[in-house]
């Protein structure tokens, strides 16, 4: 391979990453970035492969790498952006995209980025007004108009969540599922309509549902510690342990703090016969909540095996 070559090559990875094969495709970036350091397409590509496998701390080295490079990169610092995003370093996330509207002016995804920082936090007439710069930008954008709407419509929003949540606690699990579902209608991208529809389904046992709306939870927002112990405990209870360990350590690595999760995968390596595991797990439960005399049995069960 030559030098001359590695155009070819880069639109070789993106090839990758559009079909969903991200180990070629890093291959062949990082083989790329070895005989032209400076090709910044790549780079960039590199971090927003590791951005999808939420290999956060490589998908910041590379965009770090791209701004060193191209300081002036505006799609970087959009990317640079999301990544303080999703790590909720908002005031970060707001300085890249403002850098990148310094480059370019009507960038459509640093404005509609913009505003879901400033929503999330409760920015919210900064927020609609990033929004509408999207609409000026391209009129027909509806993901901009839908968050206008459930933006400037936030009242109702928390009408539609308490009547769901009271049709939830009378176990009229059917009214409170539509009444989610209407506030996903207002905003696809909104999050935790999505977790809440998803306990719903799963007090239903309709489980491959539930999943499937606490998996969209977790694409909008890999950092949602609760939909992973969610999908944790549907595996539990379908008795694929394995599948619950992975969960509920996904949720711990969000925040090692969450001491449900921790206790949900203590039983779950019990489940397992990972004892040592399990033990290690309930010490951990225990060290957070020194009174708790349910894990303290757990561990004593334990260290008399």
């Amino acid at each position: 391979m030559y030098p001359e070559n590695t155009r070819a090559y880069n639109n070789l990875g993106m090839l990758y990453y559009e079909k969903g094969e991200y180990g070629r495709a890093i291959e062949v970036y990082e083989k790329v970035l070895e005989l032209k350091p400076d090709y910044i397409e790549a780079s960039n590509g590199l971090g927003n492969l590791y951005f999808e496998i939420k290999d956060y701390d490589r998908a910041f080295t590379a965009y770090k790498r791209t701004l060193e490079y191209d300081p002036d990169f505006a799609e970087a610092r959009v990317n640079m952006g999301n990544l303080y995003s999703v790590r909720n370093e908002y005031d970060n996330a707001v300085r890249e995209y403002f850098k990148a509207l310094e480059i370019v002016p009507d960038m459509e995804s640093a404005y509609y980025n913009l505003g879901i920082v400033y929503r999330n936090q409760k920015k919210y007439d900064d927020a609609v007004k990033a929004w509408e710069k999207v609409l000026e930008i391209s009129p027909g954008y509806e993901p901009a108009r839908q968050n206008i709407d459930l933006t400037l419509n936030r009242d109702s929003i928390k009408a539609y969540f308490a009547r769901a949540f009271e049709y939830h606690g009378k176990g009229e699990y059917g009214k409170a599922a539509e009444e989610f579902r209407k506030i996903i209608e207002f905003n696809p991208e909104y999050d935790e309509p999505h977790n809440d529809l998803g306990i719903v389904y799963k007090d239903m046992k309709e489980y491959d549902k539930a999943i499937a709306e606490f998996s969209n939870t977790l694409e909008i927002n890999s950092r949602y510690t609760a939909a992973y112990s969610n999908l944790g405990i549907i595996y539990y209870t379908l008795g694929k342990y394995a599948e619950a360990v992975e969960e509920f350590k996904k949720a711990l690595g969000v925040d090692p703090g969450y001491s449900k999760a921790r206790y949900n995968l203590a039983i779950s390596y019990s489940q397992m016969g990972d004892y040592a595991g399990a033990l290690r797990e309930f010490e951990g439960v225990l060290m957070a909540e020194p009174d708790n005399e349910a894990v303290k049995n757990e561990i004593r069960k334990l260290k008399g095996r």
